[in-house]
């Protein structure tokens, strides 16, 4: 199952003074056409990464606007119905006017190459993870071209940076690391069956890997924690292959694990699961906003259906909003010009 980035945009008041558990449509959208697989903000710039057309699309927030989130919603299985959503957090009005012009730029990569991630490696650069390629893009993000290319293997699907280097998980069930300044392979390791994501724990200088596990020859799927320098794995929680995790969302000493039929939280401290009942239901993707202390998590009912993000204020430890979204939410960018 492909994992794409969803934003959502909401619109209160102030900062959810007026947000008091209600449901409502983001004001503003954008239709993409295609299947979105990942948002970031960098450099001032979005960048929109959609693997059917095989392309990322840059463009420029207005500054109109200086406080907002952006939610891709994936779309659905075989619709290229991707939709970008827009909030602004101080104005329950909102223009269409996402950007200062539309687009800003278009990186085209191979056909059939599905470009899966994008994450900045230094002022100038940038690494895009290519799901069939076996290739990981190098990217100039003043010209927005692709300069060169690191042979990692096919089936990268996710991508954390730590220290100096950048850690990708493979289809092979490896994960490599990646000297980001010299941008060369330094290590590749198998790490488990079915990786599905990599996390960088900067605060305890430690990697989070997911795995799904297999059925032939049946193993289950494990929260791993992983060295950084030699990827040896030095402990480990077993998941009931009943109970899949969708997402790990990474929020400072915790992480929220979005389980297929609820929701967990793993003390990054302990690696112990804790249950809290604020949330009831499971959740597709997710994203933790640490400035303003607020949970975002998207449903996936049926990869049919237009789904919600519920938005959580870890402060008062209350459900604030509900929105209702596109298919599928999971990616989500926050856009700010203080």
């Amino acid at each position: 199952m492909k994992k794409y980035l969803v934003f959502v945009l909401i619109a209160c008041a102030s900062v959810f003074s007026a947000c008091e558990s209600t449901t409502t449509t983001p004001p503003a959208s954008q239709p993409l056409g295609d299947v979105g697989n990942d948002l970031q903000f960098i450099n001032g710039k979005l960048y929109t990464v959609l693997d059917n057309s095989d392309k990322i699309v840059v463009e420029t927030p207005s500054t109109v606007i200086d406080d907002r989130i952006f939610i891709l919603d994936q779309g659905g299985f075989g619709k290229n119905n991707a939709q970008l959503d827009l909030w602004d957090w101080k104005d329950s009005t909102l223009s269409t006017n996402f950007y200062t012009s539309t687009p800003t730029a278009t990186i085209a990569f191979p056909a059939k190459s599905a470009p899966w991630k994008i994450m900045q490696i230094s002022a100038t650069e940038a690494l895009a993870a290519e799901f069939y390629t076996g290739q990981m893009a190098v990217v100039n993000l003043t010209s927005n071209t692709i300069t060169s290319s690191i042979q990692i293997g096919a089936g990268q699907n996710s991508l954390a940076i730590l220290g100096s280097n950048v850690y990708a998980t493979t289809g092979s069930n490896t994960l490599v690391s990646i000297d980001k300044s010299q941008k060369i392979v330094i290590a590749q390791k198998w790490i488990g069956d079915t990786p599905m994501q990599v996390v960088a724990d900067t605060g305890r200088n430690m990697l989070i890997v997911l795995t799904a596990g297999n059925y032939s020859p049946k193993t289950p799927g494990k929260i791993l924690w992983v060295n950084p320098i030699s990827l040896a794995v030095i402990d480990s929680i077993v998941i009931d292959t009943m109970h899949f995790i969708n997402e790990l969302v990474p929020a400072g000493n915790k992480m929220y694990i979005l389980y297929g039929d609820g929701v967990k939280i793993l003390d990054l401290a302990t690696h112990t699961l804790s249950t809290d009942p604020l949330f009831t239901k499971s959740y597709y993707g997710g994203f933790f906003d640490v400035f303003k202390n607020v949970l975002y998590l998207g449903t996936a009912v049926d990869f049919q259906s237009n789904d919600v993000v519920d938005i959580f204020d870890l402060n008062s430890h209350s459900l604030k909003r509900t929105l209702k979204v596109g298919i599928a939410p999971a990616f989500f960018a926050v856009v700010r010009f203080i």
